[in-house]
C-alpha cells in the first residue's frame, strides 16, 4: 500500500508538469534509439559506449548533487568561520581592568621619560621600574585569569576537552607520585613503600606545584608565540590591508571593518570605545606583560625556596618522623632514644635528630630474641 501510494504520488507529481514529462519522455526515447543505433553500427564498441554512457549519467547525477548541496555547505562553512572569529574575539577581548592597568603603565613610562629628560637624574629609575613591573603584572594577572577561565569552560564543554583536562590531571598526579617516591628514597635511603602516608602527603603537595609549573610553562610559550604572531600580523597583514582598504574605499570603511571584527555588529552599551591605535598597542603589550609577570613570579618563587630551603627541608623531615617513626624499644644495638621505622624482615630506618638536621640511615635490628 505504501509503495503504491509513493508510485501514485510520483506519477501525480510528474503529471502535474506536462512539459517536464514530455521532456523526459523525449530524452528517454532519443537515448534508447541512440543505443540501438550504436549497437547496430558499432557492435564491437557497444560495451564501451554503454559503460561511458553509464559513467556520464553517474557524473551528471553527482554534479546535480553537488549543485544542490553547494548553498547549504557554503553557508555552514561561513557560519563555522564566523563562529571561529567570534571565539577568537572573545578569547582576546580586552577587559576594563586590563585596559586600565596598561593605560597606567604607559602614563608611568611617559612620566619617567619626562622626569629623566628634565632632571638628568637616574636615582628614580628603580622606583619607576618597580611601578611599571607592578602595573604590567597586575594587567597580566587579570588578563591571564580571565582567558584561562574562558578557555577552560569552552574546553570542558566538549568531550575531547574533558578527556584532555582529565588526562592532564592524571598525568600530573602520576608524575607527582613518582617524584614524591623518588624524594623519599633519596631522603631515607629506604624503599618509599614503607612510608605510604608521607608519600601521599608529598603527592598532594607536588600535584598543584606541578600544575602551576605546567601552566606557567604553557603561558610563557603561548605569550612568546602570541607576541611574535601579533607583530607579524600587525606588520604584514593588518597594516597593508588597512592601507589597501583605505585606498580602495575610505578610512571610515576600514575603521568600521576592523571594529566589526573586534567587537561585532553591536558593542556593549556601557563600554568605552578605544581608538584603533590604542587597541593595537594593548595587543602588543599583553604578551609582554605576561612574560614579565611570569619572570617576576618565577624568580620570586625561586628566591623564596632558596632562602627557606633549610627550614623547609628540616620541617619536611620532622613531619616524616612524626608520621612513621617511633621510639626504639626492640633493637638492642641502638640507643633507646633513637627513632626507628620498621622495614623488611629485621631492617629498620633510623632517624638521628640534631639541632638543625635529621639524618636517616638503614640498619639491622638486633633483638634479645636474636
Amino acid at each position: 500500500m505504501a509503495c503504491n501510494a509513493r508510485v501514485k504520488s510520483k506519477l501525480t507529481s510528474l503529471g502535474s508538469d506536462p512539459f517536464r514529462l514530455a521532456w523526459r519522455a523525449k530524452f528517454i526515447l532519443v537515448t534508447v534509439l541512440t543505443m540501438f543505433a550504436v549497437l547496430i553500427f558499432f557492435p564491437a564498441q557497444g560495451g564501451l559506449i554503454v559503460l561511458l554512457a553509464v559513467l556520464a549519467s553517474f557524473t551528471f547525477k553527482l554534479l546535480q548533487l553537488i549543485l544542490n548541496l553547494y548553498p547549504s555547505v557554503i553557508n555552514r562553512i561561513i557560519r563555522k568561520i564566523w563562529r571561529l572569529v567570534i571565539g577568537i574575539r572573545q578569547f582576546y577581548k580586552v577587559s576594563e581592568e586590563v585596559e586600565f592597568f596598561h593605560a597606567m603603565t604607559i602614563v608611568i613610562v611617559l612620566i619617567s621619560f619626562i622626569f629623566f629628560l628634565i632632571t638628568k637624574d637616574l636615582s628614580g629609575y628603580a622606583f619607576f621600574n618597580s611601578a611599571i613591573v607592578i602595573l604590567l603584572s597586575s594587567a597580566a594577572f587579570f588578563d591571564v585569569i580571565s582567558r584561562i577561565s574562558w578557555l577552560t569552560k569552552k574546553a570542558w564543554a566538549k568531550v575531547i576537552g574533558k578527556a584532555a583536562i582529565a588526562g592532564l590531571g592524571a598525568a600530573l598526579i602520576f608524575v607527582a607520585s613518582a617524584a614524591a617516591k623518588q624524594h623519599i628514597g633519596d631522603l631515607t635511603h629506604a624503599d618509599p613503600k614503607y612510608f605510604p602516608e608521607f608519600s601521599g602527603l608529598l603527592t598532594s603537595i607536588y600535584t598543584p606545584l606541578l600544575f602551576g609549573i605546567a601552566l606557567t610553562a604553557i603561558s610563557l610559550l603561548w605569550a612568546s608565540i602570541e607576541l611574535l604572531g601579533v607583530v607579524v600580523i600587525l606588520s604584514f597583514i593588518v597594516m597593508p590591508l588597512s592601507m589597501l582598504m583605505e585606498h580602495l574605499f575610505s578610512k571610515e570603511y576600514a575603521n568600521r571593518f576592523f571594529s566589526r571584527l573586534k567587537a561585532g555588529k553591536k558593542s556593549a552599551l556601557n563600554s568605552v570605545d578605544s581608538s584603533p591605535e590604542w587597541t593595537w598597542v594593548i595587543y602588543v603589550m599583553r604578551p609582554i606583560a605576561a612574560i614579565i609577570a611570569i619572570y617576576v613570579i618565577a624568580s620570586s618563587f625561586g628566591s623564596s625556596i632558596s632562602y627557606f630551603s633549610k627550614g623547609i627541608a628540616y620541617s619536611e623531615k620532622k613531619v616524616l618522623v612524626m608520621m612513621h617513626f617511633r621510639k626504639n624499644t626492640d633493637c638492642t644495638n641502638m640507643s633507646e632514644k633513637a627513632l626507628i621505622a620498621d622495614l623488611k624482615e629485621n631492617e629498620v630506618s633510623e632517624a638521628l635528630i640534631g639541632k638543625s638536621d635529621i639524618i636517616f640511615s638503614v640498619k639491622k635490628c638486633i633483638t634479645n630474641a636474636n
